[in-house]
């Protein structure tokens, strides 16, 4: 029986950066790969791997053809926003975005080929993108991309996506919303995207003012 677990990461994810002065900072994710290698972790039962670049074809199983396009246009310019002034474009993002969303299907591939038991991708999480718009530092949606890849290749029907951010899972909700996937979310009420109550603000209105 299989039991190693991935640990996937490309030198490509340092350019999923927002600029210097960013809270985001993807040197974390080089930081703990250099961490666990010199803990001597890599060592048979866990594996490092390099992942590849997402297709345009796999982005386009979640995303628009539109705003692909978009995003590549904004990145190799290098200035502006590509939403409404929360995640800025930077030269090189296009490319970090594919990698880290290669890296996803890299581990969901992986252990559907019974390679290995788990895959860790430091980089990926990133919910908030939806189908034709970032959010919140997210560019690509790698988390509905991957549950469209397995339903794709492999005929899943029966997928869960457990979200334990802080923050709510708004665009993989909504991208998925309609489908028969699973889809739950421990985030925290009252910040950032500002959605994910379990009743809607027009529920609770239309309570109140009865």
């Amino acid at each position: 029986m299989i039991d190693s677990s991935a640990f996937l990461y490309h030198n490509e994810y340092l350019k999923y950066q927002f600029g210097p002065t960013h809270p985001f900072k993807p040197i974390r994710e080089k930081d703990t790969l250099d961490t666990l290698q010199g803990l001597g972790i890599f060592n048979g039962r866990a594996k490092y791997y390099e992942p590849p670049l997402a297709s345009k074809d796999e982005l386009l199983l979640v995303h628009s053809s539109e705003y692909i396009k978009f995003v590549e246009k904004m990145c190799k310019r290098g200035n502006g926003y590509l939403d409404f002034g929360d995640t800025p474009a930077t030269k090189g993002l296009y490319e970090g975005a594919r990698r880290v969303v290669g890296g996803t299907i890299l581990g969901a591939k992986m252990i559907m080929d019974g390679e290995i038991k788990h895959a860790f991708n430091p980089g990926g999480g990133l919910h908030h993108a939806k189908e034709a718009s970032a959010s919140g530092f997210c560019v690509f949606n790698d988390v509905a991309i991957a549950v469209r890849f397995l339903q794709r290749e492999y005929g899943l029907k029966r997928i869960a996506v457990i979200d334990i951010d802080g923050h709510h899972g708004d665009g993989t909700q909504e991208i998925l919303y309609e489908e028969p996937i699973l889809k739950i979310s421990t985030h925290r009420i009252g910040i950032f995207p500002g959605t994910g109550y379990v009743r809607s603000w027009v529920k609770i209105w239309a309570e109140v003012t009865q």
